[in-house]
């Protein structure tokens, strides 16, 4: 049984994958926004493993938002519509008569 004493003292492992994914999904448009995500969660991570009095309980919250990006690009990339590549002329320098 948990007392009041031992709350908080579980160590957190920082989900190498989830951030592997993040940064595969970051592109122009968001990169800075990626790399707050990802620092925020680290930092949680780190803090509360460390002890941190203010970290004392684990922030999943930071984690979720991480998460959540991650599953919307996921979702958003299995919609998408694949484009065909582009046809090659043959016979030539692409030059019609």
């Amino acid at each position: 049984m948990l007392d009041e004493r031992s709350v908080g003292l579980y160590m957190v492992h920082l989900d190498h994958q989830l951030i592997f994914e993040a940064r595969r999904y970051s592109n122009g448009a968001n990169v800075h926004r990626v790399k707050e995500m990802i620092f925020v969660y680290a930092q949680a991570v780190d803090l509360h493993n460390r002890h941190s009095p203010a970290h004392r309980n684990y922030r999943a919250a930071y984690e979720q938002e991480l998460r959540e990006f991650v599953h919307t690009q996921r979702i958003g990339n299995h919609l998408r519509p694949r484009r065909s590549p582009p046809e090659v002329e043959s016979g030539g320098q692409g030059v019609s008569s």
